[in-house]
């Protein structure tokens, strides 16, 4: 069993948030998913009402809408882990067992392997390291101001915000829960990605050993046994596939429209914030639109990547030599492998479009587009002030 730094990274994250699968029973999970239930009594009715407790001015209530989606998005990622538990851990198994017999070079795809996962390692790492960064900035922004101001914009009932030390306890309440937060989007994002791309180093072994078998192997009983082992394989890449949609689809789908209003707001808020001076709401809102535009496009490269390699597999079959097989069985089981390959392995967002490349160019376009109608409305606002 080779040892996966990437995926050894992920569940760290998520074990500093509380969500790794295989310690949910630990004391220290317990303790934490305990304050993340105290974080959503305390914190739902505050963030929801600071939308219609603010003024009106709408770069208020836009501040406000992105830290509910910001809420959200974590809230939605706690709940999706704890509720995929066992599918996560049917996934992290099932890496294992995608080339358990002798019908593959193991030395090339173990080197093949480690060079993957120290590349997918330094992807991890680069994200979480702005995710934290961020975080620590929302923490320590105070202290930079140099005035009371909350970490994050939440209502504050006037009586409780009067009383002596008050907001010392708030500011350290918040700084918690934004570190959770950041540990919590650091190993979601790479628990994906991580296993994305552990299923597009599959799909390139595959390719590779299908060549190699065309090209090297003379014995036909051979070649057709071998080529039996690798359309189990490649079924098994399919459900590996299915189980990985199963559990992040609809949040691919709820990440393409954050993505799209969140972008969209902050760049709006950083564009009145430049007019009137305020240039620490810009740096800000520059970081959550790093952080939000990363995650997106982590999903969509990887979703391009698989579909790729998946295309691709049916491609290198009909490129080599495989017509020159005497056997009809092997020549029908190269058409089959063709045929299956045409079904694309994909990631979905909830069913309704594919995670791509495409996709990432489509939210962009809607954001602007959104930034532009935002901006319209807040000019005339101003106008008939």
């Amino acid at each position: 069993m080779i040892k996966r730094e990437a995926l050894e990274c992920a569940l760290f994250c998520l074990q500093m948030s509380g969500q790794d699968p295989y310690k949910l029973q630990t004391l220290f999970s317990k303790f934490v998913n305990g304050i993340w239930l105290i974080f959503i009594i305390i914190f739902t009715p505050c963030i929801v009402t600071e939308i219609f407790a603010g003024s009106d001015e709408l770069t208020n209530i836009a501040d406000a809408a992105s830290n509910i989606f910001i809420y959200v998005a974590a809230i939605y990622k706690v709940w999706n882990l704890l509720r995929g538990r066992q599918i996560i851990i049917e996934l992290v198994t099932q890496l294992d067992d995608f080339w358990t017999s002798d019908v593959f070079d193991r030395d090339w795809k173990r080197n093949f392997e480690i060079s993957t996962d120290r590349k997918v390692v330094k992807v991890c790492k680069l994200v979480g390291g702005l995710y934290i960064s961020c975080g620590v900035y929302y923490a320590v922004r105070p202290l930079f101001l140099q005035r009371k101001v909350w970490p994050v914009s939440v209502y504050v009932i006037p009586a409780i915000n009067n009383i002596s030390g008050s907001y010392c306890i708030m500011y350290m309440v918040e700084t918690v829960l934004i570190l959770l937060i950041a540990f919590n989007m650091t190993g979601h994002d790479s628990l994906i990605f991580t296993l994305v791309y552990y299923a597009v180093l599959e799909l390139r072994a595959l390719q590779k050993a299908l060549k190699d078998l065309i090209a090297h192997e003379d014995n036909e009983d051979e070649l057709l046994r071998k080529l039996k082992i690798y359309v189990k394989c490649h079924d098994k890449l399919h459900k590996y596939i299915e189980k990985v949609n199963e559990l992040f689809s609809l949040f691919f789908l709820y990440q393409f429209f954050f993505t799209t209003i969140g972008i969209c707001i902050a760049i709006f808020i950083m564009s009145i914030s430049i007019s009137t001076f305020h240039y620490d709401d810009v740096f800000k809102f520059v970081l959550q639109t790093m952080c939000v535009y990363v995650q997106m496009t982590l999903y969509c490269k990887g979703g391009s990547d698989l579909a790729y390699e998946s295309e691709a597999l049916g491609q290198a079959i009909y490129e080599s030599d495989w017509t020159s097989a005497c056997q009809p069985k092997v020549r029908k089981m190269m058409i089959t492998i063709i045929h299956r390959s045409q079904k694309t392995a994909r990631l979905n967002a909830g069913g309704l479009f594919d995670m791509n490349l495409n996709s990432l160019t489509s939210a962009a376009k809607a954001t602007f587009s959104y930034f532009t109608l935002l901006r319209t409305l807040y000019t005339k606002h101003n106008l008939y002030k």
